[in-house]
């Protein structure tokens, strides 16, 4: 039995330091923001003795900028450092490695601190709980799985192709919102209010349409539902014309209607691109762009159908954050469901397959997040400094429209996500094909076993003759 005293207790305690110097680098902001009178006055006087200016605060902006760039720093690197600890503890518990990575979440880092401090298992315990997990594919090998796709060229001219492409289209959208809620903000109330009825029309129009189509739900096509799903969008668009601009800025609500129909539109293609092409080369098979083009766009309305249900519902549930997570993990597999398994509820096979390994797809959007954030971070602190990534986080948090961010920092920054998308979209299909080979290995071991404890399925046919029944 290993001794978690002994053994582990460094590495718990190194796990403890790394937290507790994380959070007191983030609270250092919030302190300093307290005291940020007292302090004024200060380093007016240090500065002062030092021959900087008071009145123009130059000492303070020294001072601001390098304590905004270590705390970036910081931060970054004690959260890589905490996984070293976390993956050791978890090896020794016989759990996964890869949930380390949920280290990186202040609040579920605090709930895996103290599971890490269970008591080390027996090794047959531990072998035990090896066993269960290790038959199937897990989060880093998925993702190393999808990243060595990119050591194909077409795959690779493919992903950056969409990558660019779309982040292209993401910035102009992003420009153009902001410019087109301008005239939205200086155009006079009656053309406002004119604008807004019709667009309640055409919202009413397509509500009108969902309600006739959910009763005969059972036996519609997926591609039936398509109108369905820009009712939301048409909502957030009539809002932008019908809210006072005094209110609510019409770029924010512009911002969300146009994203998310953009979304609907070009989001199901692009999955459709990306796992087709990714499974040909899984599977060993050259990959022919124009073939996998043509059967994307053929199956557009197929696919579109159950993933804007899937997003409009993460989406929905993010504003209470908790079960949009929910939603985003149960509808993990809705793209793969709907193209490989096309005869089957996609929405109801996916949260089939997910049930069970839900920790393991949380670890693969979790760095997704992070490949998506740490770019834009870093490419508006090259371009603005230390101050850029406060705004830039504002933006992130739809606080400040992203129309005021560098039209270059835009563009890297979608340019960055998309090609995280790639990447987790092809890690999480690798993830799908695992886990249905193991629930069908699993289903098939289990009739077997059944079948053997049946009496007449081992019994001999000369058992059934008649004329030894009559004898």
């Amino acid at each position: 039995m290993r001794d978690l005293r002994l053994k582990m207790m460094p590495w718990l305690a190194l796990n403890a330091a790394l937290v507790a110097v994380q959070y007191l680098v983030i609270t250092s902001g919030a302190v300093w923001g307290l005291l940020d009178g007292p302090a004024r006055g200060l380093m007016d006087v240090i500065g002062s003795a030092g021959g900087f200016s008071p009145a123009a605060g130059e000492l303070e902006a020294a001072v601001s900028s390098t304590t905004s760039l270590l705390i970036f720093v910081l931060v970054m690197a004690v959260q890589a450092l905490k996984m070293v600890p976390a993956a050791a503890r978890l090896h020794d518990l016989g759990r996964p490695k890869d949930e380390a990575v949920f280290t990186l979440v202040p609040l579920v880092n605090l709930g895996l601190f103290w599971q890490l401090c269970a008591s080390t298992p027996i090794e047959s315990v531990r072998t035990k709980r090896i066993e269960g997990w290790m038959p199937e594919l897990q989060a880093i090998g998925a993702l190393r799985a999808a990243a060595s796709l990119f050591k194909n060229p077409m795959f690779l001219a493919l992903a950056l192709g969409t990558a660019l492409g779309t982040a292209l289209l993401q910035a102009t959208l992003a420009v153009w919102s902001g410019e087109l809620g301008q005239t939205i903000a200086n155009t006079p109330l009656p053309i406002r209010q004119g604008w807004a009825q019709m667009g309640w029309v055409v919202c009413g129009m397509l509500l009108l349409y969902t309600i006739v189509q959910f009763p005969k739900r059972a036996r519609a096509s997926r591609a039936s539902w398509v109108p369905s799903l820009f009712l939301l969008p048409a909502i957030f668009l009539t809002l932008s014309v019908w809210v006072d601009p005094k209110n609510v800025p019409p770029t924010i609500l512009l911002g969300m209607g146009l994203g998310m129909a953009l979304t609907l539109m070009v989001r199901p293609l692009l999955v459709s691109l990306w796992n087709i092409s990714a499974n040909e080369l899984r599977e060993g098979r050259s990959l022919n762009l124009g073939e996998v083009v043509s059967r994307s766009t053929k199956g557009w309305a197929t696919v579109a159908g159950p993933h804007g249900a899937a997003a409009i519902a993460v989406l929905i549930g993010m504003q209470v954050v908790l079960p949009g997570v929910h939603y985003a993990l149960q509808f993990a597999f809705v793209n793969q469901a709907v193209l490989f398994e096309p005869d089957k509820p996609s929405l109801q096979r996916s949260g089939t397959l997910t049930r069970g390994i839900r920790r393991k797809l949380g670890a693969v959007l979790l760095v997704w997040l992070y490949l998506w954030i740490i770019p834009g971070a870093v490419a508006m602190f090259v371009a603005e400094g230390p101050s850029g990534i406060t705004q830039f986080f504002l933006a992130l948090l739809g606080v400040v429209p992203q129309d005021q961010l560098p039209s270059g920092v835009l563009l890297v920054w979608d340019m960055a996500g998309m090609l995280a998308a790639v990447l987790t979209e092809v890690a999480m299909m690798f993830l799908y094909f695992s886990r249905r080979e193991r629930l069908e290995d699993t289903s098939d071991d289990a009739t077997e076993e059944v079948s053997k404890k049946m009496d007449w399925a081992n019994e001999p046919t000369e058992l059934y003759d008649p004329k030894r029944r009559s004898s």
